[in-house]
């Protein structure tokens, strides 16, 4: 099974890989390669092997400030034009359009018992909009890239894999999130670990940038503001 997995799929794009990733349930033979793509890019040292949670504590309160604290007034940030946030929003697509992805294998009964697997779970339902697909935070996103004039495909399409307005690198993590969603088990400490990071990223002053940026082009704030 990991012979053949490699052979049909181990010299695969970034591209190649989403995209069978993203439906792996019609190519569960991609799942080998996927876990190799997973723990080369896990492969790294860790500050600490030392767990201490008020550490930890302090580490995200710390974290938590200097996202405040980078917020940048509109006339103080250097300007940015139309062309190039319309530009870096196309980018964030692969990543965006499958938010929570790095969740979607924690409904396994093997997980979800537990007390962290369920509040994880609870993290992917808010991702997923909590049964209303308007609130669906790629399709909130995928309105938002209709408000600037930019109609992404299906993301489980090869439309989607092969979309030239994307580059290629822009699939690197999101290649990286499905590959260790079909491991949650084996994965789960850094399914954790993902998750704080994104969490951590999405408040502060990136995004409080960005809603300045998008009431000034006239575009829809909603992503943002969930």
């Amino acid at each position: 099974f990991q012979l053949e997995s490699q052979r049909r799929h181990g010299t695969g794009s970034g591209r190649d890989l989403f995209h069978y990733l993203i439906n792996v349930e019609l190519h569960p033979e991609i799942l080998p390669v996927a876990e190799r793509y997973a723990r080369d890019r896990l492969e790294r040292p860790i500050p600490s092997w030392h767990y201490d949670p008020d550490a930890l504590e302090r580490w995200v309160h710390v974290k938590h400030r200097q996202q405040v604290d980078s917020y940048r007034a509109p006339g103080v940030r250097p300007p940015v034009t139309r062309e190039a946030f319309v530009e870096a929003s196309v980018q964030l697509a692969p990543i965006v359009l499958i938010d929570g992805g790095w969740l979607q294998g924690i409904p396994s009964p093997a997980v979800i018992h537990s007390e962290v697997g369920r509040m994880l779970f609870h993290v992917l339902v808010e991702e997923i909009g909590e049964g209303d697909a308007t609130g669906h935070h790629a399709n909130i996103y995928r309105n938002l890239l209709a408000a600037m004039g930019e109609e992404a495909p299906p993301v489980e399409s090869w439309e989607f894999a092969k979309w030239p307005r994307l580059l290629d690198w822009t699939f690197d993590v999101a290649t990286l999130w499905l590959a260790i969603s079909c491991f949650p088990r084996h994965f789960f400490p850094e399914i954790l670990g993902l998750n704080l990071a994104v969490e951590i990223a999405g408040i502060g002053g990136p995004y409080m940038e960005a809603r300045d940026t998008l009431k000034q082009f006239q575009l829809p704030t909603l992503f943002v503001d969930v």
